[in-house]
């Protein structure tokens, strides 16, 4: 710069200015590209770390939230099964009435020898009960019974530990007799000798739950049918 202080002509000062601004120019890294290409590399592996950080963040929150979420579905899973195990036991409970029902009416009315398995694995037997009830009620012999009448007999089952009752109306002479153990005769339970390994059950008191064999051995002198229901022992709970 000094030169051209000291030089005429304006043309030479004007070419050793642009000189001089060229020479103090900075000059680029000869690896420019490799810098450009390292600071992106590092500009994305804090922008990586950033994303792992805040997904190992979340990661605890998220893992309490499908466990909250399976304990809700387990739960809801659980409550249907109960219902639906409830509504089958409730089912067959109604299924085993109907059928000792039909077995009592056929063997008083047609005298026909019957056996019927009354035994049942839904409920505990010490929450039931089961009798023949005889009802003076115009008003419950019209609901359950199609005759309707002021006298009447309803096989009735409760369970007040399910909630669970049923009443079924029992079309029988209601002066029908249920030989008792105590009172049983060869004579009136001619099968009597036969029956070590099974116990003469009356209806009118409570029924337990067991395989019974019933018939119907009234003389044709005799005014009331006479039952004899016998439910073999250790079946059930019979005893």
């Amino acid at each position: 710069m000094e030169l051209c202080l000291h030089a005429v002509d304006s043309d030479y000062c004007g070419y050793c200015t642009d000189r001089y601004n060229q020479a103090n120019v900075p000059a680029e890294p000869e690896n420019s590209e490799k810098y450009w290409a390292a600071e992106l590399a590092l500009k994305k592996f804090v922008r990586v770390f950033m994303l792992n950080n805040k997904g190992q963040e979340e990661a605890p929150f998220e893992l309490l939230i499908a466990v909250i979420t399976m304990g809700f579905v387990l739960m809801i899973a659980i409550v249907a099964m109960n219902a639906l195990n409830a509504e089958k036991c409730k089912n067959e409970t109604e299924a085993k009435l109907e059928e000792f029902k039909t077995m009592i009416e056929t063997v008083v009315n047609q005298k026909t020898p019957k056996t019927v398995d009354f035994t049942s694995h839904c409920y505990n037997p010490k929450d039931e009960r089961i009798k023949i009830q005889k009802y003076f009620d115009p008003g419950i012999c019209t609901d359950y019974c199609a005759s309707g009448g002021h006298l009447c007999s309803l096989l009735e089952y409760s369970n007040s530990e399910a909630g669970v009752y049923f009443k079924k109306c029992l079309n029988i002479n209601p002066d029908t007799v249920f030989v008792e153990q105590a009172e049983a005769t060869p004579t009136t339970c001619p099968d009597l000798e036969e029956s070590e390994q099974k116990l003469l059950v009356n209806f009118w008191d409570v029924i337990p739950r067991g395989i019974f064999e019933m018939n119907n051995p009234t003389g044709s002198g005799e005014v009331f049918p006479t039952i004899c229901a016998y439910c073999k022992k250790r079946t059930g709970t019979c005893g």
